[in-house]
């Protein structure tokens, strides 16, 4: 997806655990690779991504360590 920079984009992802059913919170973190990290939880917004290509990675990890990713790639403009 591609939006002007200052657009408030709203990230929503999910992770589920068999033991501990849904997470949340701090377990799912979301990390830019041209900005860092850029938020926690299931939902959030940003307004302040620069301007390029991001891949936007959501790591989401369990209480046992265990960690899952997903990835998409946002351009700012």
């Amino acid at each position: 997806s591609s939006f002007p920079q200052g657009t408030q984009i709203t990230f929503t992802g999910s992770g589920t655990d068999p033991e501990e059913g849904a997470l949340a919170g701090a377990s799912l973190v979301w990390t830019s690779d041209l900005d860092g990290p850029i938020g926690t939880g299931v939902t959030f917004p940003n307004t302040t991504l620069t301007v390029g290509v991001h891949t936007i990675t959501l790591t989401v990890t369990d209480a046992g360590g265990l960690v899952g990713t997903a990835i998409i790639t946002v351009t700012i403009t």
